[in-house]
């Protein structure tokens, strides 16, 4: 009873988290100007000409000009990537509730890349698919171990249609839930081959 209680507290987790990481793809494809070089440049110009009296207007223009985004709209993008991307990666890094495997933890170091100024939407989607598929294998897995069934069993055909319906109402559509359902569709696969079963 107990494993079962700790492995949906652990579960529920992941929920939150992938609605964010959907939010944050949403919004960079939306805004991609407020990623990589152009992005952190027209922030650090814009913030620096904001700090003096009466160059509001240039700053915007700034923005404008480098990132093809206004002061707000780059800064709140950078913000909201940062922030998710830049939190939840060393909270998997760094968990030692073995919540995450070590595939988990290969797939979150892939995404430190979006954070560089090299970074483009490519890299972010990259990133982001890498973030949420750690998140719903540790979340199937750790329902398995809690004596659970996973949420998923891509095994089926309905399996694999719930699982693109969540990822839609997640904020995942086309090819980043493709890829996510293929990723969780061979660890499971493996999963069952290494457990004996056909």
């Amino acid at each position: 009873m107990k494993a079962e209680a700790e492995a949906r507290k652990r579960a529920a987790g992941s929920v939150d988290v992938l609605g964010t990481l959907g939010v944050v793809l949403r919004d960079a494809e939306d805004t991609p100007f407020a990623l990589g070089f152009r992005g952190s440049t027209a922030s650090t110009i814009s913030g620096f000409l904001k700090q003096i009296p009466g160059m509001s207007l240039t700053a915007e223009n700034v923005s404008q000009f480098v990132a093809g985004g206004s002061v707000a709209q780059v800064q709140k993008q950078r913000t909201d990537l940062i922030s998710m991307i830049g939190k939840l990666i060393p909270t998997i890094l760094n968990d030692t509730s073995g919540r995450y495997s070590d595939r988990d933890v290969a797939l979150v170091k892939s995404a430190q890349g979006a954070l560089k100024p090299t970074a483009n939407v490519e890299t972010l989607r990259g990133a982001i698919q890498a973030l949420a598929t750690a998140e719903l294998m540790s979340r199937n897995r750790n329902l398995v171990e809690g004596g659970l069934a996973p949420d998923f069993d891509l095994t089926t055909d309905e399996g694999q249609r719930r699982l693109a319906r969540v990822l839609k109402t997640m904020g995942f559509e086309n090819e980043a839930a493709v890829s996510i359902r293929d990723d969780l569709f061979l660890v499971q696969r493996l999963g069952a081959a290494f457990n004996g079963e056909r």
